[in-house]
């Protein structure tokens, strides 16, 4: 899949010269305020604690009931991640294609900076979470589970492997998609502000689902929506960066 994409960025640029008037993009106001809120709301929620008392009211009122649910498993956890990658198959698809039949170069070197984005987000939480050693609620003494809660980088060795629930890679699936906004604004589409606001529903309707099944706590979510956020917007700085395209910047051979 990368060495498609890769593909397609290349010959965009060498194919069309046109790719030299690529607009210029540098962070916006309003996504440089969505990484403050995130990295503002870590803050608040490990000082007030509330990834504990979420966790506990909802395992009070629960006791983890949506765990095997078909409402949030079945549909919101897998259907929903499985409709997403088709999704974006199809787009990775729909960007090979109508670049070899109609040679718009530009729209396909766009559409391959937007699944790029959207590909390495989803990867760098997966990477993160497979690194770090963190438990899941339902994996924890006081919800029901048989480990001790350990702090972020302090995991005791004599209770590994841990359960590596750290970043939350379901709400990231949804959390990705606000590639499209990015997309969006260097295409100059006027209902850029939708989809950013879309993509925001849906990682946070995954995330929540996620929180109430035992899965995940709230800071799980938000440190997901900055990874996807920063991974986005350094990969669009990079890919247009200047009226140069990506590929004088990184070498493909």
């Amino acid at each position: 899949m990368w060495l498609i994409i890769r593909v397609l960025i290349y010959e965009a640029v060498r194919k069309d010269e046109a790719c030299n008037k690529r607009y210029h993009y540098r962070p916006q106001i309003v996504e440089l305020m969505l990484a403050f809120l995130c990295v503002v709301g870590l803050i608040v929620v490990y000082y007030f604690q509330f990834d504990f008392k979420i966790a506990d009211w909802i395992y009070a009122q629960t006791d983890w009931v949506m765990k095997k649910s078909v409402i949030a498993n079945d549909v919101l956890h897998k259907a929903a991640k499985v409709c997403l990658i088709v999704i974006y198959l199809y787009l990775l698809f729909k960007s090979v294609k109508g670049m070899r039949q109609s040679g718009n170069t530009q729209k396909g070197y766009d559409l391959a900076v937007l699944l790029m984005s959207i590909g390495l987000s989803v990867s760098i939480v997966s990477l993160l979470k497979r690194l770090l050693d963190v438990d899941c609620p339902w994996d924890l003494i006081v919800y029901g589970g048989d480990k001790p809660f350990f702090p972020l980088f302090d995991y005791n060795p004599s209770y590994l492997p841990s359960a590596n629930c750290f970043p939350s890679s379901h709400a990231s699936v949804g959390f990705s998609w606000i590639a499209v906004y990015f997309y969006m604004t260097v295409t100059e589409h006027p209902h850029k502000y939708k989809a950013l606001l879309a993509a925001l529903v849906m990682g946070l309707l995954f995330g929540v689902t996620q929180q109430l099944r035992g899965a995940h706590f709230l800071s799980h979510d938000i440190t997901s929506l900055l990874i996807c956020l920063i991974t986005t917007m350094a990969v669009y700085s990079l890919a247009y960066s200047s009226r140069v395209g990506l590929i004088k910047r990184v070498s493909f051979r």
